[in-house]
């Protein structure tokens, strides 16, 4: 079975991108998050590097992240690209 892992916190629009670890393999992913938050689902213990975008903010990465065995949220704090 799968488990939802949501990121919330996000600004509109970001790209949100779930790859398998290390990997160019793509598991899950949206060009246009405009709700402020993103939901993938994955097996348990599945090991996964999440890419975050957005216009105006610095990239974000979520490296080696382990999917747990229950649902979880994770809040996604972006930071203002100044440049």
């Amino acid at each position: 079975s799968t488990v939802a892992v949501t990121l919330t916190g996000l600004v509109n629009p970001t790209e949100v991108r779930v790859y398998d670890e290390g990997t160019a393999t793509e598991l899950d992913g949206q060009e246009d998050v405009t709700t402020g938050s993103f939901v993938f689902s994955l097996a348990a213990s599945t090991v996964v590097d999440i890419r975050i975008f957005a216009t105006g903010y610095l990239p974000a990465d979520i490296l080696s992240y382990t999917v747990p065995a229950s649902a979880t949220s994770i809040p996604i704090q972006q930071v203002f690209d100044r440049v």
